[in-house]
Order: structure tokens, then sequence, then C-alpha cells
């Protein structure tokens, strides 16, 4: 705990005798720890359990008691700060003197030091507290704390080689001289986080030098930042890949220029062919791989070919109605030979540039794609598509009699509607109840309709019509002007037109009931 007390030495003495009879002993008898000096104690507790502490992290309590006897008295003590570390600077202001209150026996005097940065060592604080008692001897009380530099972190981090290339690479870190446990950060150069912990998994693709930061934090919030670095060398290289143009015959060639290949080197080429250099090879992609006793890399080319057919033809009429009827014209070069698949469960084979033509007859409309294949002998073929939209073209009006609801083109000449036809109620009650309240004629197969609405003596009551009978039709409120209509009987006309275009004309009564 770091305390210390100081005593000085005393002497008593004490005289005792028999006067008046013998036959008795006499004897004196002293309490034990009856002779002490009354003083207060300073001790120090800290968190990790001994008398030092760390700048930004850790700190101290000064522990002042006072005997139990002396509980409910107040009590000041003035103390004294001796050590290397300067108050104000190295560490907080504290209060001096200190009050003890009645039946208060301890006062804590917390000391926190202040992080500067400095490298400093250790540094000392000292507290003393000199007390004389009632007897005349001076009691001494310290307590000794130790300040030390925030720590220097550590971080012991992998910087591996990479000789062959592509690859996954594994990243570790670990951490020391700080407080445990330790929190990792991964980030790039640019301050891009890539991690949250003690390892990270990166991939690495060309040759070169890759450096990645990890920061490690301890408990105390200290932190160090270090890099770890990837040394990517791989020597094998395929330096340069060229080929000569092959014919339909083929009769292509390939050759490969490596460096940097360490003992035997293998040669692996996507037809099957193995070597430095191939010969009679198609037109084409081609990969190579070379392996030697370390790694391998990988590179392609492209064989070209000389005089290769190509397909091309057109298609007229492009779309149309079924049943549609296309002629397809050949407009292929350098080939001798055409296969034809005309997307309608057709085909046909011609040795020329002959036009072909195809039928396309369906129900539903329908996308058909039709291929040519242009072939020179068997190892050059090149190809072409078209798609044929094929429509089917009827009576698309439901309100026709002929509706077709496959068809998705409308032919409004194909379509055959019905007459139309004319319903009329007999009575209407406008009170607003939400039945009868309007005199209005039922139709179907309607597109116009005009209504003429007369009193017993012939005045018009109401005259309206629409040319839009989806949207609105014509009705009477049973209303003169904004006057309501006398109760009784009502004649009316109408003329309306079809959607066919023939017309009807009626005419009839009702009766208006209030």
């Amino acid at each position: 705990m770091g305390t210390r007390n100081f005593r000085a030495t005393y002497h008593i003495k004490f005289a005792i005798a028999n006067v008046f009879d013998q036959a008795y002993d006499s004897g004196v008898f002293l309490e034990a720890g009856s002779f002490s000096s009354a003083a207060v104690s300073v001790a120090v507790a800290t968190v990790s359990g001994d008398t030092t502490i760390v700048e930004g992290c850790t700190y101290a309590d000064f522990i002042f008691t006072r005997p139990s006897a002396q509980a409910n008295d107040t009590m000041i003590i003035n103390y004294t700060i001796n050590g290397t570390a300067t108050q104000g600077v190295d560490y907080n202001n504290m209060v001096n003197p200190i009050v003890f209150l009645p039946g208060q026996d301890t006062v804590i005097l917390n000391l926190t030091p202040i992080q500067d940065g400095l490298n400093e060592g250790f540094e000392s604080v000292t507290i003393t507290v000199s007390i004389i008692n009632p007897c005349g001897d001076t009691v001494i009380s310290q307590g000794t704390i130790y300040i030390g530099d925030g720590p220097i972190i550590n971080i012991t981090e992998s910087d591996p080689l990479v000789q062959c290339i592509p690859d996954s690479v594994l990243l570790t870190a670990s951490a020391s001289g700080g407080y445990a446990p330790y929190t990792f950060t991964w980030t790039t150069l640019t301050g891009t986080t890539l991690a949250t912990n003690d390892s990270l998994q990166v991939y690495v693709n060309q040759n070169g030098v890759v450096q990645y930061l990890i920061t490690a934090v301890d408990q105390c919030n200290f932190t160090h930042t270090d890099t770890s670095t990837i040394t990517v060398n791989q020597t094998i290289s395929i330096d340069s890949l060229v080929m000569t143009p092959a014919t339909c015959v083929p009769n292509g060639t390939l050759s490969a220029f490596v460096s940097g290949t360490n003992g035997n080197v293998t040669y692996s080429w996507s037809n099957g062919q193995n070597g430095a250099n191939v010969q009679n090879v198609a037109g084409g992609w081609y990969q190579l791989t070379i392996t030697d006793q370390v790694c391998s890399a990988s590179d392609s080319v492209l064989v070209t070919t000389v005089g290769a057919p190509v397909a091309a033809f057109t298609a007229n009429p492009g779309l149309g109605c079924s049943p549609l009827t296309v002629v397809f014209v050949n407009n292929s070069t350098n080939a001798n030979n055409y296969s034809w698949n005309f997307g309608n469960g057709t085909t046909a084979n011609a040795p020329n540039l002959a036009a072909q033509t195809a039928v396309y007859s369906t129900n539903v409309p329908s996308v058909y794609t039709v291929l040519l294949t242009a072939s020179q002998g068997a190892n050059c073929q090149d190809t072409q598509t078209l798609v044929i939209p094929v429509s089917v073209c009827d009576c698309a009006d439901p309100e026709a009699l002929n509706y077709n609801p496959s068809a998705n083109v409308n032919v409004a000449s194909m379509c055959t509607y019905p007459y139309p036809e004319i319903v009329a109620p007999n009575v209407i009650t406008p009170d607003g109840d939400g039945i009868n309240d309007y005199f209005e004629l039922d139709y179907v197969n309607v597109v116009y309709i005009e209504m003429v609405i007369f009193n017993r003596w012939g005045v018009i009551m109401y005259s309206g019509n629409s040319n839009d009978v989806t949207v609105s039709q014509p009705k009477w409120d049973g209303k003169e002007g904004n006057v309501d209509a006398n109760e009784g009987v009502y004649t009316y006309t109408y003329r309306a037109t079809g959607v066919s275009g023939g017309e009807i004309e009626g005419h009839g009564f009702f009766h208006l009931i209030r």
C-alpha cells in the first residue's frame, strides 16, 4: 500500500511500595497497546494493486485515515507533497488541507496523471502527514506513488512473399507492450477500412509491393499503427504469343516466348496440343498455360481466319399478319453450303445463294427466329439470325359478335356488331333515396343516344344526348329548371346509334311519383 509510519522511542517509569501490610502483594496492570500516539495514516490504492499508475490510463487514491477514538471531532490536516512529478503539470491539483468531519474517519484524494506525450520515465508523488500528539510527540505518515509514461505498443505483423499469382494471402498481426486486450483495424493506405480483427485475407494478381495499415488499440485506448507488406515476385512470364492466320484447311500456327522460368517447363494449349510451337490450328481463341518447378502463368491469343465465310440474309416482309409469306434473300460470302432453319418447323439446305420462302401460320401472336448457317468445308462456319414477328389480325373489339381474344391487331372491317337495344323504365320516384331517382334509358350496343321528355301538354321538360355513353348518358332528375315537376304521366322519345352504325327510334310514357 506504500504506507510508512515513523515513531519516536520514549520511556516511562512507575514506582510502587507496600507501607502498612507486607502480607499483601502489589502490582500495576498496563493495557496492551495503550502506549501509542494517535496518528493519521496515509495509504495508496491503485487499480493495479501496486504503487504504479500510467498517464492517460489509470489513477491512484490517497486514503487518509484517523483513529476511531478521534472520530467525533472535526480534524483539519495539512499535508506536504514531494517527489519528481509536478502538481498541475504531471497530475491534477489536489485539495490541501483535508478536513475530517465528526463521524468521518476516512478522506480520499484522487490523483489522476496527465497524458503529456513526453518520455520522462517514472516520476514520483509523495504525500506526508506530520502530527504532534497531546504528548508532544511528532508522528509522521507517508504514501508514495509512481507515474509512468503511456506504453509503447509493439505490433508484430506478417510480411509475406508471394511467388505465384493469382493467390489469396492471409495477413496476421499481434500486439504487445500495452494493456491487453487489443482491437485491430486493417485499412488501405488511403484509409479505407478492410477488416476489424487480427487477420486479413487479401487477393493479389500482379507483381509488385502491396501495403496495408494495421492499427492496434489497447484497453487504455493507446494506439499504434504499423505496415504489413506483401511482396509479389512471380518471375515466370509469358512475354508474347505469336500466331499466323489460318484458312479453313486449317493451317494456322502458334508460338510462345517466355522468361523467368525455373527448371523444366511444360506448355499446354487449350486445343490439347503441347509445346512452345504448334501447327495446323484453326481460327479461334487459344489459351496457353506454362508450368515450371515453382508456379505457372497463362495467356491467350486469337488466331484469325483468312477468307472465312460470312453469313448474311434479309427478310421481306420482316413482319405481318398470319398467314405470312416471307422471302429470304441470301447475301452470304465465302461459303459453299447454306443451311436454313426457318423457326416454324421447316428447314432447307442449298449449295448456292438461292432465295428461300417460308410461310408462317399461327392462331396466337408469335415470334419466329430464322437461322442461316454459311459453311466452307467442315471447319469454317458462320451464322446469322433474324426474328419474324407474326400477328393475328382479326376483330379485337370485345363489343363485336365475332370478337377474337387472340387477335393483337384489330381490323375494324372484320368486326360484326349486334343491333342496338333500348329499355326504358315506367316510373321514377325522385326522392333522393338513390332508387329510381332519374329517368334514364338502359341500352346495349349503343354509341350515341339522344332523349326528349314532354309533359301531358307537350311541353319539353328535358332534352339531352351523349356521343360517349361509356362516360355519360342523358337522364332526367324530375325537375323543371330548379323546381320539382308535378306528379303525373310524362312521355319521351329517343334515337340511338348502334356500334355497327344502325339506328333505332322509340317513344313511350312513364309515371312520376313523389
